[in-house]
Order: C-alpha cells, then sequence, then structure tokens
C-alpha cells in the first residue's frame, strides 16, 4: 500500500509572525479606545502567478502593506485568502487565515507559496486567488481592506513552458468572511452596534453581522455571526465565541486502506479502510462510510486496479485533503477470457493514438540559433510527451540548438499514449533537427615560381602548383579541381560543379575557381606574371579565398 498526505496548510506561508487563529477578542479597554487602525499601500507583488512548473512565470506572491493605529498598539495583522477554480466561477472554497510578520516602521508583509498550494485545489485548470487583509489593534478594533469584496488575482496552471488560459477574474468576487470585534471598519470607517435591556433582541451584540432574527436573548453577546433564527432563552456572559475568521483547519487521518497485492482473475478483491476526523470520505469518486469495506470481483484479463481513498478534514473540501492508493495486480491464468472466471467483463478497449505531424526546420541550424517544433495528436488520451515531459495534444515549443564543433544531429521524441491507460499504446515519432557550425573565409596571397606548389588553406596539404615544363598551366594537386570562371559568377561552387578540370592554362587577370581536396570552395585571381627565355625564372603572383566549412 502506498500513502500520500497532502498538507494543505497556512503552513505554505512563511511567516515569523503572529498566529491568525487567535486574534483577541472583546478587551475591557473596548469603551475608550474606539477607531480601528489604518491600512495603507496594500500591494501584492503579481497580478498572475503559476503552478505545477516555474517554467511560465513567478510562482509565489507577495502581500505587503502599512498599518499604524492612534493607541500605537497592533496586536494582529493577517491575510485571509482562498483559491477558485474557473470552470466553477464563484464557488465557495475555504478561505485559508495566516498572519503578516512585522519587518519595521509599521510595514508588514509576507510571501504565499502559490506552486504549494494551488495544485491540490485547481487541479489543471487556471484560476483566482482571492484575498483580504485586516489589522487589529490592542482594544480589538479591526480595519479591512478591500471592504466587503476580495481583491482578486489570476492563478494560471503552467506545463513544459505553456500556461493555461487566464482565469476570469474581472467578475464581482465573493465577499469574504468579516472579522469580528467590538468595532470593525473598512477602509477606514468604523461602527460599534450595542442595545441594552430585554425584548426581542436584548443586550449588547458586539459581533459580526448577524442575518436573521435574534430573539429573547439578555445579557452580554460577543459571539462570532450568526445564520439563521436564534429563538432560545441565553443570559450570563458570553466572550468566548468565534472571532470571524477562519478556524484553523484540521486533516483526517486515514488509519488504514487495504486490499490483496494481486489475485487471479475473477477471484473476489476485498478494499478495507478506516478514516478518523473526516468530514466525508471517497473511494474512487463515491463518497462511502468513514470505516468500511468493498467487495468485488476482479476482471477476467491481465490489469492493474488502482484505487483511491480521499478524505476531507475540518473545511469539507481539497484545502484539508488527504489520499490514499492502493494498486491490485491481476493476472488472468488462462489468457484474456479466464476460462474458470466468474465475471464477463470485456477487455478494456484499445485505440492507438495518431500523430497526425511533428515538424521542425527544413534548413540545418546553426549552434545557438533558436528553431520551433510543432505538433498535433489526436486519440491520445493517456497523454502526449515530448521528451519524456507531459504536453498539450497540440502545441509548439521553441528550443535552441547546442554548441557544435563539427556537424551535428539532435534528435527529438514525441510519445502518445492511447487506452487502455494501465497499458497503453504508444506511438513515436522523431524529428531530427541538422545543426552544422557557420563556415569560415580563408583568404591569402601567393608567390608561386615553376615546379613550385602552394596550400589554398584548408590545411589538407598543397593545392596548386605551377607547370611550365609542358605548357603554361596552373595545376590542381592532391585532388584539387580547377575551372577558369569566364562569367565572373560569385558562385564558385557552381562553376565547378558544372565543368572542371585538373589544370588551366595561365592567363594575367584571370578568376579561377576550385575545390580543393578536402572539399572546400574558393576562388583566385592572378594578377601578375613574369616570363622570360629561362622558363625557370618564370613567377605569377594571385591572392585566394577559401571556403572552409566544418
Amino acid at each position: 500500500m502506498k500513502k500520500r498526505r497532502i498538507l494543505l496548510s497556512a503552513g505554505l506561508f512563511f511567516l515569523l509572525g503572529l498566529s491568525a487563529c487567535s486574534l483577541p477578542g472583546v478587551g475591557s479597554n473596548a469603551s475608550f479606545d474606539t477607531t480601528p487602525p489604518v491600512i495603507r499601500n496594500l500591494t501584492a507583488s503579481e497580478q498572475n502567478v503559476f503552478y505545477n512548473d516555474s517554467s511560465c512565470g513567478p510562482t509565489r506572491l507577495a502581500i505587503s502593506m502599512d498599518v499604524s493605529d492612534d493607541s500605537g498598539s497592533i496586536s494582529a495583522v493577517g491575510l485571509q485568502y482562498r483559491y477558485r477554480a474557473d470552470d466553477n466561477f464563484g464557488a465557495s472554497l475555504a478561505w485559508r487565515n495566516v498572519s503578516l510578520p512585522h519587518v519595521g516602521n509599521g510595514h508588514f508583509a509576507g510571501e504565499l507559496d502559490v506552486a504549494a498550494e494551488a495544485g491540490a485545489v485547481l487541479g489543471h485548470v487556471s484560476g483566482a486567488l482571492e484575498y483580504q487583509v485586516y489589522a487589529v489593534d490592542g482594544a480589538g478594533n479591526i480595519q479591512t481592506m478591500p471592504a466587503t469584496t476580495a481583491e482578486s488575482l489570476s492563478v494560471q496552471y503552467c506545463n513544459a513552458g505553456i500556461a493555461s488560459k487566464p482565469a476570469n477574474t474581472n467578475s464581482a468576487p465573493v465577499a469574504p468572511p468579516q472579522p469580528s470585534s467590538p468595532n470593525t471598519s473598512s477602509n477606514g470607517g468604523a461602527s460599534a452596534q450595542s442595545s441594552s435591556g430585554a425584548g426581542s433582541s436584548g443586550g449588547s451584540n458586539n459581533g459580526s453581522p448577524s442575518n436573521g432574527n435574534n430573539s429573547n436573548s439578555s445579557g452580554n453577546n460577543n459571539s462570532s455571526p450568526s445564520n439563521g433564527n436564534n429563538n432560545g432563552n441565553s443570559s450570563g456572559n458570553n466572550n468566548g465565541g468565534s472571532s470571524g475568521l477562519p478556524p484553523a483547519m484540521t486533516l483526517p487521518d486515514i488509519r488504514y486502506f487495504t486490499g490483496p497485492a494481486s489475485v487471479n482473475a475473477g477471484e473476489l478483491i476485498l478494499l478495507e479502510w478506516d478514516v478518523r476526523d473526516a468530514c466525508k470520505v471517497f473511494l474512487d469518486g463515491n463518497e462511502v462510510n468513514s470505516s468500511d469495506s468493498y467487495l468485488y470481483t476482479a476482471p477476467l484479463y491481465d490489469t492493474v486496479d488502482t484505487h483511491y481513498l480521499v478524505a476531507w478534514g475540518s473545511t469539507c473540501d481539497a484545502s484539508t485533503e488527504t489520499t490514499a492508493q492502493v494498486d491490485v495486480q491481476i493476472w488472468a491464468s488462462g489468457g484474456i477470457f479466464n476460462p474458470g472466471g466468474g465475471s464477463n467483463n470485456p477487455p478494456p478497449t484499445t485505440v492507438t493514438p495518431v500523430i497526425q505531424f511533428f515538424t521542425g526546420p527544413s534548413d540545418p541550424v546553426a549552434p545557438g540559433d533558436s528553431y520551433t517544433l510543432q505538433w498535433e495528436v489526436s486519440d491520445a488520451a493517456c497523454g502526449v510527451f515530448l521528451e519524456g515531459v507531459q504536453v498539450n495534444p497540440s502545441g509548439t515549443k521553441v528550443y535552441v540548438a547546442p554548441a557544435a564543433t563539427a556537424p551535428d544531429t539532435w534528435t527529438h521524441n514525441l510519445d502518445a499514449k492511447g487506452e487502455p491507460c494501465s497499458n497503453p499504446t504508444v506511438v513515436n515519432k522523431k524529428f531530427i533537427v541538422d545543426i552544422v557550425p557557420p563556415s569560415q573565409i580563408v583568404s591569402g596571397f601567393v608567390s608561386l615560381y615553376d615546379q613550385q606548389s602552394a596550400d589554398l588553406g584548408d590545411g589538407g596539404g598543397d593545392d596548386v602548383s605551377l607547370d611550365l615544363s609542358s605548357g603554361d598551366y596552373l595545376v590542381g594537386t592532391g585532388g584539387t579541381l580547377l575551372a577558369v570562371d569566364l562569367g565572373g559568377t560569385s558562385d564558385c561552387k557552381a562553376v565547378i560543379n558544372a565543368s572542371s578540370t585538373a589544370r588551366v592554362t595561365l592567363t594575367t587577370n584571370i578568376k579561377v575557381c576550385y575545390k580543393t581536396g578536402n572539399g572546400n570552395y574558393g576562388d583566385l585571381y592572378i594578377y601578375y606574371d613574369s616570363r622570360d627565355d629561362a622558363k625557370s625564372d618564370w613567377w605569377i603572383e594571385f591572392a585566394y579565398d577559401t571556403e572552409i566549412t566544418p
């Protein structure tokens, strides 16, 4: 059995300050100080935060603000926030509460690790993070910002450098719960609610807003918000109510979740579990009792049955989720359909995915240059993977060619996996990128006498020689080919490939194209030749340019 616990709590918030779950209640000096603190310069470091992969952008969010109070006493400063999935806009997810430490001169700041929290709440979709800050002075007066609604910013899912579509953050977000205190204010305002005596609403109510009817109560009531009808008869003092902030979250405890490691096809499989402190428990997506068992018959083919037990804690949602997993290997001893089986479950349908195209640059790429791969895949229910990393079925990715001193290749692999995912059908396609370093031009000047030879700069030995014994010739050596460029073209490669010989007749002021024995092309220009009756004193002068290709 493999067990994985996901702790989604305010501990992911890197804080050194006060606990946000212990705001002070109504103090004895509340009647003397009724002015709440002042919050200024509320700042969020980002408006778009990413999770799952840091290559798309920032994965952490910093919140800061300045807080002051006439009394000079600030007892708590904090942040209450929640995540909201874009495909269920406005859904009521649990509010989280963390304190912001004082970093000096009335400035409070903290950082939220969105990458560590958002995945368990949002899954693989984009969403929003809604937040509201608060400050409490020594008398219990509370200031909130914004007033009754929350600020909202985008939280986007990122995979292999590709971000999902940003969430809709334009609609008015759901108002967060308001903290309760003797005097609660938003954006600088202050209010105090009190009443005394007996009747339909007697005593003093210094808590947060109450919805419904509160009747036949006397004494002092300093409790948290009340929803619905309170028609009971209560008396005395109640100062132990909730602060109105989200309570501390409690994770469920999966004591055990067990099943057989392996069975034969057609045998019975018994799963058993026991969970404590859970609001709800789910087996493979179906709600079940917190302590129970499930018996079923194994299918009649080789496969692995994977079961997930999910438990929700005090918030009754995924923010306090704990999971456990059981894998059962099923062996078919008599083939796919076991003749001794007790079930006629058909084998899973096999689907072969189709890679519609996987393309990239058609020409060679120089080291350090960027290029783009494109692909489109269908029927890949179990995922598409580029270089082993899961990507969208249709997409692009930019690469930078690696360093190379000689021609090289880079092979990219795209894998598509079709159902069944327990034993997927995999289709692979490769794309090879040619990486060629840029060519280099080597130039020089040569004075050549009869029967002498010279190298034309590519380092492969002598390439031409002067031959006056059988005529006035410039001769290619070491496999060098020559051709006189009568048309004055700049493309010596084309001239050589069209027609070339091992020697050409000397003429002053002519251009000669060549291909050396090493396969490098170039041209030379004969500027001067000196001839007399003694041919041994003849010589020529020429300049050359050789293009050396790695």
